[in-house]
């Protein structure tokens, strides 16, 4: 008898220790890093969004902040640039109006055209100034993008004219699935 019952202490209190290695493990382990794929150093990150869905953000401690809010299917850098390439649908065009830029419907027919992109690193980031943001709208969400250092969206005879005037010499590489 004396044998089953410390058993079943032993039992109880390795169930009951359970959730709390959990919960110091959770403590443990960085947060910032969980939807991160790639750093490009800078605080320049690819971030996951979903299975299928990458951006780029700039991102201090933990907090994100948008830079390219599109879904990033090749890209590239080195210590002073990133090149991306993102899928768009062509049915939304990035239009500047008067409360930042939107997507906004096109009278085009739904085909997928790819946006080309290129972000100077050196750009310092003043997360404290309103001009180094721009507003995206999205449907009825509004998001807060950087724009400092960045260029974009191009279209591809743009970006590689871009690329050969200031001697850029980087090439993409698709992302990982």
């Amino acid at each position: 008898m004396k044998r089953v019952t410390k058993t079943i202490t032993i039992s109880i209190a390795f169930i009951l220790l359970i959730p709390i290695i959990v919960f110091i493990i959770f403590l443990i382990v960085p947060k910032d890093d969980w939807y991160t794929v790639e750093k490009f150093g800078n605080n320049y990150e690819l971030e996951v969004v979903s299975r299928d869905n990458y951006n780029i953000v700039y991102r201090i401690k933990n907090k994100s902040n948008y830079v390219i809010n599109e879904n990033i299917i090749e890209y590239n850098f080195n210590d002073k640039w990133i090149i991306a390439k993102s899928k768009k649908n062509s049915s939304l065009e990035l239009t500047l109006t008067d409360k930042g830029y939107a997507y906004l419907l096109t009278t085009k027919p739904d085909s997928i055209t790819n946006n080309y992109w290129i972000i100077d690193k050196s750009i310092p980031i003043n997360l404290n100034d309103s001009n180094t943001f721009v507003r995206l709208q999205v449907k009825d969400y509004f998001y807060l993008i950087v724009k400092s250092g960045l260029t974009g969206p191009l279209d591809s005879l743009d970006f590689y004219s871009f690329l050969k005037a200031r001697n850029i010499d980087i090439k993409f590489k698709e992302r990982e699935k």
